[in-house]
């Protein structure tokens, strides 16, 4: 399975991405359906597709969080940029 990392593939000077857009990115480009992302997570296959159809907004932390461990998802910290 791959391992993806929340904040993988930008450079310092891109605009980070939201996190719901990395989340539904990591879980489009998963080798699970969403029918096996859903049933691995306990999240329901309907919030599933909405989230990744981009029809449902926000998820619930539980969620995120059996989602992130399912795919293998870390959340880390970036430095703060200096102040020009």
């Amino acid at each position: 399975m791959r391992q993806y990392s929340i904040t993988m593939g930008r450079t310092m000077s891109e605009k980070p991405k939201k996190l719901s857009d990395q989340l539904r990115a990591a879980m489009m480009t998963s080798e699970l359906s969403q029918n096996e992302i859903a049933r691995r997570s306990g999240v329901d296959v309907a919030t599933v597709n909405k989230f990744i159809k981009g029809h449902r907004k926000g998820i619930s932390t539980a969620a995120w969080d059996a989602l992130a461990e399912v795919l293998c998802l870390e959340l880390t910290a970036r430095k703060k940029r200096k102040a020009k």
